[in-house]
């Protein structure tokens, strides 16, 4: 069976997010979702993020049928995912967003291959930092109801 690896924060889980799982699955049979310790986020995002504890956003995930396994990352800096991790999980591909990594290097000797993924942009405009902006000013956060969904197809 085919593994895709793909880690991140999935702070307040949004369609981006879902946009993003659903393009890594096309790629193959098996779904790992790596999520990020709540140290990594503060490091990355300053001290007020995550907003949702890493437990729950991995139960979050674990929902999404989609998902074929989660894992917690243990990382609290500068390295986003784990190689350890990544060992046991032994994927073929690991989805990036971003510019090289420090591990990057050692995930290709291991023979797996990277794969780019720009961000995907939500049809409904929002990230979790607007999502946060939005809140802080009080400004209504649309509610998608089921009429509103076939529009994301």
């Amino acid at each position: 069976m085919k593994t895709i690896f793909i880690g991140g924060a999935w702070d307040l889980f949004h369609d981006g997010h879902l946009l993003t799982l659903e393009k890594a699955k096309k790629l193959r049979d098996r779904l790992v979702v790596l999520v990020n310790s709540d140290a990594r986020i503060r490091f990355r995002k300053g001290n007020n993020r995550p907003i949702i504890p890493q437990k729950s956003r991995a139960r979050i995930l674990e929902a999404l049928r989609i998902v074929d396994e989660v894992v917690l990352g243990t990382s609290k800096g500068p390295v986003p995912e784990d190689l350890d991790t990544i060992r046991l999980v032994k994927p073929d591909k690991w989805v990036l967003h971003r510019d090289p990594t420090p591990e990057e290097e050692a995930v290709k000797d291991l023979g797996i291959e990277i794969v780019r993924f720009p961000y995907i942009k939500s049809p409904s405009g929002l990230n979790t930092t607007k999502i946060i902006d939005k809140i802080r000013k009080g400004d209504k956060v649309n509610i998608v109801t089921k009429k509103k969904v076939g529009e994301y197809k």
